[in-house]
């Protein structure tokens, strides 16, 4: 077991290097002082017992039973969640991801060494007297000037429901002069039924013409308004979107925002009113961050050239079936363009999607691969380094994205969803079983 197994070499008293008699015993970690750090850090910023998102990860007795569990799904399962913390960028035989990335809490090989000795040495407890100091994982704060939160009109799940949706809200920060953003933070009010939320930009401010006469509209696998940007995604755990101090993404005069919220009710009656905070800035910052869609998504795409063999459609029974689009990008002569994040996107026969850039003299760079795509926790990743060091796009570069699909019995994600049902062929479109092959990019310049 690696560092957790220590050799204790006892050496005779009369110093003889040569005639002492060498013993080994094995010393497992234990809960005080080895493994509550660890769960801690990686564990409770989604399961403490101050919110209620899901069960708390706190007690000794609690992981102790959980700990098989627990230790299957940090390694990577074969059911939702796929990984737990669910960070869904891997580096892969396929992919050496650009990172590292903003918020990663994946446990490394040596934490899951010591955390298989733990349940291999049957999970002692240890010393509480001497157990590590350890600072519990939990969301951080949007800190700095120019911090202002908006709060949604909200809904109301009724008594009996138990079907998911999603509701956007408009946003109306009332900018009477173009803003820059900085920093986003989502604050879910109601953490029963928030299961994520993602927040777009509406710079022509359509979303108010769309609402219903509850100030929300039902919206799936995006915002419903063709020119709206995403801005940011959040699930339980997720840390605040905090730019550089030379970047900011900006938004017109009159420009709204909308809120997406994906509801996961309880079957019991449930408020909720969640709000985000913006941190905005007046004057312009050194580098522009701007976000761009490429891929497919709707219904009009399905035979468009840029698929490697149109038409797009995921046949009814077929397991393994890939979609690829290629795209051309157009980066100005003399401009520094490079690529601060990715937001993968895919509806519910997905189960595997990678992102690349292919180089006019032939090379490849690799931006993220998700060997599991988990429907239910999709976030924005976000590369964690300087400008100069962030991946850069070139004049003839082409990006690429290859999404696989599971349209059968087998898929765990779409059987939820159908209920049982038989699979349909499925074609590229906005609607629930509809499918996407698509990724909402950062660049920055």
């Amino acid at each position: 077991m690696g560092m957790w197994w220590i050799v204790v070499g006892l050496v005779a008293c009369n110093g003889d290097k040569d005639g002492g008699d060498d013993t080994s015993q094995p010393v497992a970690p234990t809960w005080y002082q080895d493994v509550q750090p660890f769960v801690g850090t990686h564990c409770q910023g989604c399961h403490h017992s101050q919110d209620n998102f899901t069960f708390a990860l706190e007690a000794y007795a609690t992981v102790s039973a959980l700990a098989p569990s627990m230790l299957a799904k940090m390694q990577g399962s074969d059911t939702p969640p796929y990984f737990m913390p669910p960070f869904g960028v891997r580096e892969t035989g396929e992919c050496a991801s650009p990172g590292p990335w903003k918020d990663d809490n994946r446990p490394s090989q040596e934490d899951l060494d010591m955390f298989t000795a733990w349940i291999d040495g049957g999970t002692p407890e240890g010393d509480e007297a001497t157990a590590s100091p350890f600072e519990p994982g939990r969301p951080e704060n949007l800190e700095g000037n120019g911090i202002e939160t908006y709060t949604s009109v909200g809904t109301t799940l009724p008594e009996g429901e138990t079907e998911d949706s999603y509701l956007c809200f408009p946003l109306d920060p009332q900018r009477t002069t173009e803003g820059w953003i900085t920093g986003v933070q989502v604050h879910p009010d109601n953490t029963d039924v928030v299961h994520h939320v993602v927040l777009f930009t509406d710079p022509s401010a359509a979303s108010p013409q769309m609402v219903d006469a509850t100030g929300s509209y039902p919206c799936f696998g995006g915002s419903g308004v063709s020119d709206a940007d995403v801005l940011y995604a959040w699930a339980p755990g997720g840390q605040p979107l905090s730019f550089s101090d030379d970047m900011g993404a900006p938004l017109p005069a009159g420009g709204q925002l909308i809120m997406q919220v994906h509801y996961h009710p309880t079957g019991s009656e449930a408020q909720d009113a969640s709000s985000v905070s913006v941190r905005w800035r007046e004057d312009a910052p050194g580098k522009t961050a701007a976000l761009f869609v490429f891929g497919g998504l709707l219904d009009s795409q399905e035979s468009s050239s840029h698929w490697e063999d149109p038409p797009f459609l995921v046949p009814a029974g077929a397991s393994s079936h890939q979609e690829t689009w290629r795209e051309d990008i157009d980066v100005p002569d003399g401009v520094d363009v490079r690529l601060w994040s990715l937001f993968p996107h895919m509806h519910l026969a997905g189960t595997d999607i990678k992102i690349w850039v292919e180089r006019a003299d032939g090379t490849e760079t690799c931006l993220g691969h998700l060997p599991a795509w988990d429907f239910e926790w999709q976030r924005s990743y976000l590369l964690d380094g300087a400008f100069e060091t962030l991946p850069k796009l070139l004049p003839g570069d082409r990006l690429a994205i290859r999404c696989t699909f599971d349209n059968t019995t087998e898929n765990p994600m779409l059987q939820e969803y159908l209920g049982g049902a038989a699979p349909e062929d499925i074609g590229v479109g906005e609607d629930t079983f509809d499918e996407m092959c698509a990724a909402i990019l950062g660049a920055v310049y």
